[in-house]
């Protein structure tokens, strides 16, 4: 009974182990095929994106205003 188990147990984890689907591939081998990333690469590539779209469009909208009303305010004084 033993030997069984153990038999259905090797069998299942082969199963697990299998590679299913298509192969990926990490995102400096093709950088113009996101559908083929690994997933962990696409969301690295995705977020680095998203973070750098948002601080471009932060510094290009602000232009520096903060630096200009400090120093007013303190000259006034």
């Amino acid at each position: 009974m033993i030997i069984f188990c153990l038999a259905i147990l090797f069998f299942v984890c082969v199963i697990i182990a299998e590679h299913h689907g298509p192969l990926r591939i990490n995102c400096w081998q093709d950088p113009m095929s996101p559908s083929i990333w690994k997933e962990e690469h696409f969301v690295i590539v995705s977020l680095s994106g998203w973070g750098l779209m948002f601080y471009g469009g932060y510094k290009f909208f602000t232009r520096g205003k903060g630096k200009g009303e400090e120093k007013a305010v303190e000259a006034a004084h």
